[in-house]
């Protein structure tokens, strides 16, 4: 219901800095991810995952610079994890005027 989230696509900076402002309200650690896709853009690799929380549902575009523990979704593009719920998953928020990235940190397990 948030006219923001509603508004941009989830690789919008403004998508993204509503988010940021939501997960840090809510905390990290409160929420659950879901995987929905996996993908390449400009030489870079990210994952899409699905965010839910008290007041959050909201789609998130991470970057993954270090695939330990999840290197299984890359080899299958995503394909065999879709909807794997991502458990303990950790991101770090790097944000600037010009764009906001979250990025991979590491997981706890994957539940398929």
């Amino acid at each position: 219901m948030n006219p923001i989230l509603n508004q941009y696509e989830y690789d919008a900076k403004e998508y993204k800095d509503e988010l940021v402002q939501l997960i840090n309200k809510s905390g990290q650690d409160r929420l659950t991810f879901w995987l929905k896709n996996y993908y390449e853009r400009s030489g870079n690799e990210y994952i899409i995952v699905h965010i839910q929380g008290d007041s959050i549902c909201a789609t998130a575009e991470i970057l993954v610079k270090d695939w330990d523990k999840i290197d299984g979704i890359k080899k299958s593009y995503g394909k065999g994890y879709r909807g794997a719920q991502l458990v303990g998953l950790q991101f770090e928020i790097q944000q600037n005027p010009q764009s906001t990235e979250f990025v991979y940190l590491g997981i706890d397990s994957i539940r398929d």
